[in-house]
């Protein structure tokens, strides 16, 4: 029997490290009584500084996420600001925030969330217009983010005590169908922001900005579900830009052979929005291992073989995503022979969907430059999956894919693999 302890210990610069101790009790195979007990400690520090960044990318992926399914559900402006401009404050640094609505040069509050009411009141009075606000109005209206500092000596003399805790403001326009509609304005005691903070503020912008606009035409909500899907997938591509058009080409190209492969209508939605869906998870997978230039060792393998369950997990209770959609996020790494991952699922146990699309995504990447390789022609990554048709993909399906490359090039499919 063992018990196993993790903990922290403070050495002596008084820096805090963590620890796993695991006891091991020895007893007599005679008499059953302790003989002794054996213990082994390891610094697990560096692990757990990973799991904790892990964990903590996860829980602000979740939140966008959850983001995106409140919006989708809102027809209202206020509403849809105020569920926007509380994620904003909650995931970031800021600590005080605005959503103006902006029609031509006028501004009107509709939301706020920190700060008091005298500063409220301040900054209406000073700011009554785009013009206003100079240099900030100048970048939204340009459809920039505006950064900078708060300079004491620039503001309204009116406004310099009531902005005194505060070091920074960052401004995000909110623009549909390319006109400025209405913009967030964060106030922060911090001088710096990160680009994390960066990054899920521009996206909670889009966001907002597609939910205004299936507000304005209620006709075209499917098209903006279509638009809000492909936003998710589109995530990843902010952080690793080898990757910029991969969702794009792999729904255009799933597309084409799930019609070749007889899909229709809903299951064709539903491979389309696995498409776009199927690598959300690795949001959660850090910079350091989702970005490393060279092959990943055992650890960083197993961490990035989590982002399947870890987007399943983050999309499944969305409402009204078919189960095919999941299955696709969930089980585009299975083999047919069974070696893939997550579940080892093989043969016709993998969902056709995932079959499918696992086709259309190592097409993709293959004919793609990564970091650690050149991109392959077209022959050689078409002759690799007539290869691995049975081993890794489905042979019908590779059959089915080689027929519709051939049939656009006018070649037989034997002929494009060479």
């Amino acid at each position: 029997m063992q018990e196993v302890y993790t903990y922290r210990m403070r050495r002596k610069d008084g820096v805090y490290r963590w620890f796993e101790t695991t006891f091991k009790a020895v007893r007599s195979e005679f008499t059953g009584g302790l003989l002794e007990v054996q213990s082994a400690t390891v610094d697990i520090h560096d692990r757990k500084v990973v799991e904790e960044c892990l964990q903590a990318q996860v829980e602000r992926s979740q939140q966008l996420v959850d983001l995106t399914v409140a919006l989708e559900g809102q027809t209202e402006p206020t509403e849809m600001a105020r569920e926007a401009l509380e994620r904003c404050v909650r995931l970031t640094e800021f600590t005080c925030g605005y959503y103006l609505e902006i029609q031509r040069d006028s501004l009107r509050l509709l939301h706020h969330i920190g700060g008091t009411e005298e500063l409220l009141a301040g900054l209406l009075d000073a700011y009554h217009s785009v013009t206003a606000l100079g240099e900030l109005g100048k970048a939204l209206c340009a459809n920039e983010g505006y950064h900078t500092t708060l300079n004491p000596n620039n503001l309204p003399q009116q406004l310099r005590p009531l902005l005194h805790r505060y070091r920074s403001v960052y401004g995000l326009p909110v623009t549909v169908r390319g006109e400025l509609q209405g913009a967030f304005v964060l106030l922060s005691e911090h001088v710096h922001m990160t680009g994390e903070s960066r990054r899920l503020l521009r996206a909670v912008a889009e966001r907002v900005g597609a939910a205004l606009e299936r507000s304005l035409n209620l006709k075209q909500l499917d098209a903006s579900r279509e638009e809000t899907l492909r936003a998710l997938g589109l995530m990843l591509e902010y952080r690793d830009y080898e990757t910029k058009g991969h969702t794009d080409r792999v729904v255009a190209l799933g597309e084409r052979l799930g019609r070749a492969m007889g899909f229709q209508d809903k299951e064709l939605d539903a491979l389309r929005w696995g498409a776009y869906l199927h690598d959300t998870g690795k949001v959660a997978i850090p910079d350091a291992v989702l970005l490393k230039p060279r092959k990943l060792d055992a650890d960083e393998w197993a961490l990035m073989t989590r982002h399947v369950e870890i987007g399943y997990e983050m999309l499944h209770h969305i409402p009204n995503l078919p189960p095919a959609t999941l299955e696709v996020v969930l089980h585009h790494h299975e083999k047919w022979d069974g070696s893939g991952y997550p579940a080892g699922l093989a043969g016709p146990d993998i969902p056709l969907a995932a079959r499918v699309f696992s086709v259309v995504d190592v097409y993709d990447a293959l004919t793609s430059n990564r970091p650690y390789r050149a991109a392959w022609t077209k022959a050689q990554t078409l002759a690799y999956l007539r290869e691995e048709a049975g081993r890794q993909f489905d042979p019908y399906v590779v059959e089915v894919f080689l027929r519709l490359v051939a049939g656009e090039s006018g070649k037989h499919p034997q002929e494009e693999c060479t």
